[in-house]
């Protein structure tokens, strides 16, 4: 893969400027996907969750909290029914946290977990139940240490293993996208967010930038096959005279 025309190729997609932490970030993630094995779309949908999420900074962040009430109403509007009824969390992001999300994704209802347990690193890991359950499986404690997920490298390791494997929906990212299937819109639906539409570009720039660097999705090797047991027990036998 030629990094150089990759970044070149993906520029525009950023404003046409890169910071160095921009850079760190994607390929951070990229690293992790050819570790994992992701192909070519699976990668291009995966940098686009991670671009989407953190607003194109590519780096861990906390949910930010802190709204106008119109923005409040606009984001929460089940939850609040007008502008009146949000002016009390106006700028208020501890008490919006714990409004907005207790009482689900096991947040307990008159606690902090709101708050505790907001969108979480590049992945914005949100909840209680999330964090214990992502934690027990990356072998990381998420409750005790949720800001754990400022490390770069665990944060990608909480997007992309579990966009493959389908941890956030129970969706696998190849139901919708692998070698030639290309439902990026609907692929949105393994992280059970919004804004499809915006994901769904995303992916297809990093994918013309991936293809126009020569990106080659990883081949994972087959194991060999074992030996039937009667072949084992000669190899065993000849060892044992050799011995």
């Amino acid at each position: 893969m030629d990094r150089a025309k990759f970044f070149v190729a993906i520029r525009p997609t950023f404003g046409g400027k890169m910071d160095p932490k921009q850079v760190n970030g994607v390929e951070a993630v990229l690293k992790e996907c050819i570790k994992r094995g992701a192909d070519i779309p699976q990668t291009a949908y995966i940098l686009a969750t991670a671009h989407g999420e953190t607003g194109g900074r590519m780096q861990p962040a906390r949910e930010n909290m802190s709204y106008t009430a119109e923005r409040i109403r606009q984001v929460w509007p089940s939850r609040f029914p007008s502008v009146a009824a949000a002016k009390p969390f106006e700028r208020n992001p501890v008490a919006l946290a714990n409004k907005v999300y207790n009482g689900r994704m096991g947040n307990v209802i008159g606690s902090n977990d709101g708050w505790l347990f907001r969108g979480n690193g590049i992945p914005q890991l949100t909840g209680r139940e999330n964090h214990a359950k992502w934690g027990a499986r990356l072998g990381i404690n998420l409750l005790l240490k949720p800001e754990l997920m400022n490390d770069l490298s665990v944060s990608v390791r909480a997007l992309v293993q579990p966009m493959l494997d389908g941890w956030a929906t129970g969706l696998r990212l190849d139901r919708f996208v692998s070698g030639q299937r290309r439902d990026y819109t609907g692929a949105r639906a393994v992280w059970g967010g919004v804004d499809a539409a915006k994901y769904a570009a995303l992916a297809r720039a990093y994918e013309a930038a991936l293809a126009a660097s020569g990106y080659t999705a990883p081949v994972s090797q087959p194991l060999a096959p074992a030996a039937p047991n009667w072949l084992q027990t000669i190899i065993s036998f000849i060892k044992g005279l050799l011995k």
